[in-house]
């Protein structure tokens, strides 16, 4: 099983390394959001918790019984639990380096993994704040920058042509416009049921007191029929609302 890592992926793997070491929770999440294929998380103050968490188990741990792969596999489940997928190259990272932590520990019982990274990340400190490094990382900026101020006039007449032609297209999404459409649905519903049920009960109150026949024992049969409809769908109602308001 074999991957590969571009040259900007392996920035991220250095960034999220020294975050982790650092404990900077809230720039692992911005890092993770700019991996992640795909991102839904439902509480990002739950993920917070659960990365410092994460993290303090680990800084309160003495570095030669840090189990890496450990760290690594409970950070997998974090990301599942959060609905962050993060690719496919950063799952084989992960797993590589926990089959390394366990061939390891095979060969020498007291093999640390955590200790043998300390000098690969003392030399990503170095090369971050080289001057080559950032010479380099502040030129790419400036070409960026460039290449931004060449194709924005361009871009910009792209988007007016199209608003003089018609052509221009929004999108716009309503979040919650379907839960609240239903809602109103069922509102409205009621309202009708309880229009009905009031105009049923004063015309059987009319036909009652006019005594309209047919009349069976002194009683309007149209009136008590009315009497019963009314009520049945008053029964109707209020059932309606106690089963978690299925009207």
């Amino acid at each position: 099983m074999m991957g590969t890592v571009l040259p900007n992926e392996k920035e991220y793997i250095n960034d999220l390394l020294l975050y982790f070491l650092s404990k900077d929770v809230k720039k692992i999440i911005t890092l993770l959001e700019n991996i992640a294929i795909r991102t839904n998380i439902p509480d990002y103050k739950k993920l917070e918790q659960d990365l410092y968490q994460l993290l303090e188990g680990v800084s309160n741990t003495a570095i030669q019984n840090i189990k890496l792969g450990d760290t690594l596999s409970q950070f997998k489940v974090v990301l599942y639990e959060n609905q962050i997928i993060i690719p496919h190259y950063l799952y084989m990272l992960i797993r590589g380096i926990i089959l390394i932590e366990g061939v390891g520990l095979k060969l020498d019982p007291e093999f640390n993994i955590t200790e043998n990274l300390e000098p690969y990340t003392a030399k990503i400190l170095r090369k971050r704040f080289s001057l080559k490094y950032l010479f380099k990382k502040n030129l790419n900026r400036i070409k960026n920058i460039n290449a931004l101020a060449d194709t924005l006039p361009d871009d910009i007449n792209t988007i007016l042509k199209k608003i003089k032609e018609g052509k221009l297209e929004i999108v716009h999404e309503h979040k919650g416009l379907k839960e609240f459409q239903t809602a109103t649905s069922k509102a409205v519903n009621r309202l009708v049921f309880a229009v009905i049920i009031a105009a049923l009960s004063i015309g059987s109150s009319l036909l009652v007191m006019a005594k309209m026949p047919p009349l069976i024992n002194g009683i309007p049969v149209l009136g008590a029929i009315g009497f019963v409809l009314s009520a049945l769908l008053g029964f109707y109602i209020v059932i309606s609302i106690f089963r978690n308001n299925q009207l």
